[in-house]
């Protein structure tokens, strides 16, 4: 059962002008959308993040900064407000200071998970939108989150996987994205991993790699420019150590001997830097004395 808020609650049905447009070219669109807060407008860059519940730390990593710098670059970011990456594509979208939409199975009244409540209001506050085809009080039913995968995908202009296993809900939205001819990005991963199954697959038959975060961009089109995208870097106001530090690190944890070795800085000046940038949010341990970059 998931938490009820009280909300003003908003529809549009198909045949009205502000029924968005991108929803009204794909097959089956719902003939009506109930929502609270705001609807993308036709202008508007939307990108949908979607994967695993129960994804990696590594994908966490990789969803939070992806969304977070698609923000910062003007655009904004649609998911399901699931647990795991979904609700991590909402958190790095709001970190950006962007939008993010949130397709949900239920009601738009009924938050789920219920660890998402703050999530939905922080949606909702930053002027984003929570939105769904059920009818409010509708607790989510099993049959709903497919159905509602269609809605993501049609109401986004590209689509990014992270993380998805042989048969995943993620997978579905790829198919709604190829059907409705959006391009398709998707995180590689190792091929021992099953959470990388899908999305390697999904690679192999011809959706975009994503092999960093600027060639994302540029991919994009949100940035045309590779050199803008270090200016942008150079606008961090790291000191010198600070810098070369953040500069090896990645999305994947590095140990505080790893980096040593490869900055040349002793053990006791790494462990320094690295709770400097830990500090003013650039790093961060995801577990004992093994860090990631965060921007």
């Amino acid at each position: 059962m998931g938490l009820k808020t009280e909300y003003e609650i908003k529809e549009v049905t198909i045949k009205q002008e502000s029924y968005p447009k991108r929803l009204r070219l794909i097959k089956d669109p719902p003939e009506k959308l109930y929502y609270i807060g705001n609807l993308p407008n036709e202008k508007e860059r939307i990108i949908a993040i979607v994967g695993a519940r129960m994804c990696s730390a590594y994908g966490k990593s990789a969803t939070f900064d992806i969304a977070k710098n698609i923000s910062q670059f003007g655009a904004s970011i649609i998911s399901g407000m699931a647990r795991g990456v979904d609700g991590i594509a909402h958190s790095g979208a709001l970190h950006g200071n962007g939008r993010t939409y949130a397709v949900l199975a239920g009601g738009v009244d009924v938050i789920y998970p219920k660890e998402n409540k703050e999530l939905y209001y922080e949606i909702i506050r930053m002027g984003g939108g929570i939105i769904s085809e059920q009818p409010p009080g509708q607790e989510p039913l099993k049959q709903m989150f497919p159905s509602r995968n269609r809605i993501i995908s049609g109401l986004s202009t590209s689509v990014i996987i992270i993380e998805a296993r042989e048969k995943s809900g993620s997978l579905l939205t790829a198919n709604y994205a190829l059907e409705q001819g959006k391009d398709i990005y998707a995180l590689p991963g190792r091929i021992t991993d099953n959470l990388s199954y899908g999305t390697n697959n999904l690679i192999s038959d011809g959706a975009f790699c994503i092999s960093s975060i600027e060639r994302l961009l540029l991919d994009l089109k949100l940035k045309d420019d590779i050199s803008k995208i270090g200016e942008y870097k150079q606008k961090l106001n790291l000191e010198n150590e600070e810098s070369l530090v953040y500069s090896f690190l990645s999305l994947t944890p590095k140990g505080v001997d790893e980096l040593s070795v490869e900055t040349g800085l002793s053990l006791t000046k790494v462990i320094n830097v690295l709770t400097a940038l830990v500090f003013k949010g650039f790093a961060e341990e995801y577990f004992m004395n093994r860090y990631i970059r965060r921007i």
